[in-house]
């Protein structure tokens, strides 16, 4: 699941027409998308980051997690992450959009 297929998805619920281009809009759909994309990356990160500080196989960090905490262990952290990726997420996507937009512009003007 990417960042873009989610915010484009929340895209198609929030606007009426898809090629209208709203700010408040863009950032909302952005972040639902960088949010959903990190809650369903997390778990695999946290199993990389256990991977990458400890000398133990994938396979072994999951167990590890699941031993120590349960399944809440694999989203210990989580809070903050999501805190960051709303408005990252969102701010991106505003920039893209406008970006694209003023591109378009200035390429094709009679468009």
């Amino acid at each position: 699941v990417s960042t873009q297929s989610t915010g484009e998805a929340a895209k198609l619920v929030l606007f009426n027409d898809p090629d209208e281009v709203s700010m408040w809009k863009t950032a909302v759909s952005g972040g639902v998308g960088g949010s959903m994309c990190w809650g369903f990356a997390y778990p695999i990160d946290v199993v990389k980051s256990r991977v990458q500080v400890s000398n133990v196989s994938p396979l072994g960090a999951i167990r590890d997690v699941y031993s120590s905490a349960g399944v809440r262990g694999f989203f210990r952290g989580i809070t903050p992450c999501l805190m960051r990726a709303f408005p990252g997420c969102g701010a991106l996507f505003v920039a893209v959009d406008y970006t694209k937009l003023i591109f378009d512009r200035v390429a094709f003007p009679e468009y």
